[in-house]
């Protein structure tokens, strides 16, 4: 959010992650469905350690797929859909680059986590 930019510039932010509702997981023959319903709400931190709130966004995350395993690994296919903006103190956020981050951060943290966790 170009405003984000203009008001806050170089501070630091902090994004608090939370469960809108209870995750969904349903098996059927040919493939694994779970869905997860999330929100996230972003704060600008000010010098003197205030938390200033920004944005505050819905987060849903479908994973689909006929789950993979090879050796002691799991895999599978991840579709990220309903990235919307509730509110904004700071105008537009830009939800495409964050579907973006997000699946990115998907693959990168919550890939390794489900093997650590379930394939040991």
């Amino acid at each position: 959010s170009p405003q984000l930019q203009e008001r806050y510039p170089e501070l630091p932010m902090e994004l608090q992650l939370s469960a809108r509702r209870q995750p969904l997981l349903s098996c059927h023959p040919q493939a694994l469905h779970g869905a997860l319903f999330g929100s996230a709400e972003a704060f600008v931190v000010l010098p003197d350690a205030t938390r200033v709130p920004a944005f505050l966004l819905d987060i849903d995350a479908n994973v689909t797929g006929k789950p993979s395993i090879r050796g002691n690994r799991l895999g599978g296919t991840v579709k990220l859909t309903g990235v919307t903006q509730v509110t904004s103190r700071v105008g537009p956020v830009e939800v495409k680059r964050l579907e973006t981050l997000l699946k990115f951060g998907l693959w990168l943290f919550g890939v390794p986590w489900a093997n650590s966790e379930y394939c040991p």
